[in-house]
This record gives structure tokens, C-alpha cells and sequence, in this order.
């Protein structure tokens, strides 16, 4: 917080329970929805804080949100007016970081993004982007068979393209997109008809609870139960 206050950033980060006691105050239910606070600098830190030049006082605004589940998330944020962001204004916000912490769960599980081929700076580069250029070419290409499907079916539930099936085709096929094969049509023709073979169902309003997982549970699960795909 201190390194971003610092560069004239702002900020809204999620905290965890965990947290200072003053933060975890903030999960009972008697707590206010929102509280200024001042935030002095750990004492192991002090050191470090020093050099950096940062500050080792910083003030930040709590916000309470509840979630539609009824699950309370407290929010730590450098927008401390009261004025000019309503408290409703930051549950809209904290909502839209789904995309992007779902994106990163996307390419290090389903991409295997952690395998990295080498050990060089330049080789994870070359690993993280070529990952993300794939990722890429598999939206524009799922894009617009979703949306064939569902104009053909608008009384229908919405359908989606099933991931595992796209991401698979395309990392495989790589070479032969860009390099081996002759006619780009036909190949695209090939997986045109390949996506369209098991589309997943959309439920709508339908919402899975979210489990809580122990680090134990996830080192087990990512160690000798998730099928690993390179």
C-alpha cells in the first residue's frame, strides 16, 4: 500500500481475515460500514520502509461489503472521501476483479503457465506471452461460434463453448495454425466443427457456493489429483 501511495497510485484491495485486529473488527456484525484508519509501519519492516523512502504512516478507509451470499469482505482503499465514492461504488468495483483473478486461475491451472520450459528470464517471457497469445486467439475464434449458437436457439438456454475441448485443440494445432498447413480454412473449418461437439449449458441466476480449501487441500489437489495439461 505504502509503494503505491507513494508512485500516486490508488488502490482497493481485498483483506483477509487474518489481518491486523483493527481490519478484523471489521467482520463482526455489530461493525460499522466503513472506518478510517492509520496504519503505522511493522517494526520488521521499518528498515526496508526507510531505504525505499516510502512513508511509514499511511491512511486508508475500511469498507464492509456484503455479498449476495451473505459473506462479508472488507476492503482496504487510499479513496477516503466520503463524498465523492458512495459505499455502493466499491462492492460495484470489487466485483469487477473477478475477470482478472479468474483470467490468472485460467492460465496457471487450465494452461499450465507454471511449466515453464526454462529457467532464463527470457524464457518465462516467452512462456508467459506465447500462453497469453493463445488465450487470445482461442476467445476470437470461440467468440463468434457462442454466438451462432445461441441466435439459432434464443429460446434455449445460453451455450458456451466447452474450454477444455478449445484450449487443447488450439495449443495441439499451434504449429499447423501458423506454420504447417496449407489453407488456414479449412483447419479453422476443422475446429469450427470440433468446438461445436460438446457446448456447455449456461444455467441462468444459478450460483455455485464457494468452498473453502486449506493450503494442505490445495497443495494435495494441485500435487496428485489435478490433471496436469502442458
Amino acid at each position: 500500500m505504502a509503494t503505491l501511495l507513494a508512485k500516486g497510485l490508488q488502490f482497493i484491495i481485498r483483506c483477509p481475515r487474518g489481518a491486523i485486529s483493527a481490519i478484523q473488527t471489521m467482520f463482526a456484525d455489530d461493525a460499522p460500514p466503513t472506518k478510517t484508519l492509520l496504519i503505522d509501519v511493522p517494526r520488521k519492516q521499518k528498515r526496508r520502509v526507510r531505504e525505499r523512502g516510502l512513508p511509514s504512516t499511511i491512511k486508508i478507509k475500511l469498507i464492509r461489503i456484503i455479498l449476495p451470499t451473505g459473506e462479508v469482505e472488507v476492503l482496504a482503499t487510499s479513496l477516503l472521501s466520503d463524498t465523492e465514492f458512495e459505499h455502493n461504488e466499491f462492492k460495484h468495483l470489487y466485483s469487477l476483479r473477478w475477470g482478472v483473478e479468474t483470467f490468472f486461475s485460467k492460465l496457471k491451472s487450465r494452461l499450465g503457465l507454471e511449466n515453464f520450459t526454462g529457467k532464463t528470464v527470457e524464457s518465462i517471457k516467452q512462456d508467459v506471452w506465447s500462453t497469453v497469445f493463445i488465450s487470445n486467439l482461442e476467445t476470437i475464434m470461440v467468440e463468434d461460434i457462442e454466438e451462432n449458437i445461441n441466435v439459432k436457439e434464443p429460446n434455449k438456454s445460453k451455450k458456451m463453448i466447452n474450454k477444455s475441448v478449445s484450449f487443447n485443440a488450439i495449443k495441439n494445432m499451434a504449429f499447423e495454425i501458423f506454420l504447417d498447413e496449407p489453407d488456414p480454412g479449412l483447419l479453422f473449418e476443422r475446429l469450427n466443427k470440433l468446438f461445436r461437439m460438446n457446448p456447455i449449458t449456461v444455467r441462468k441466476d444459478r450460483k455455485v457456493p464457494r468452498k473453502k480449501t486449506s493450503d494442505t487441500q490445495s497443495f494435495n489437489f494441485q500435487k496428485r489429483v489435478r490433471k496436469h495439461v502442458f
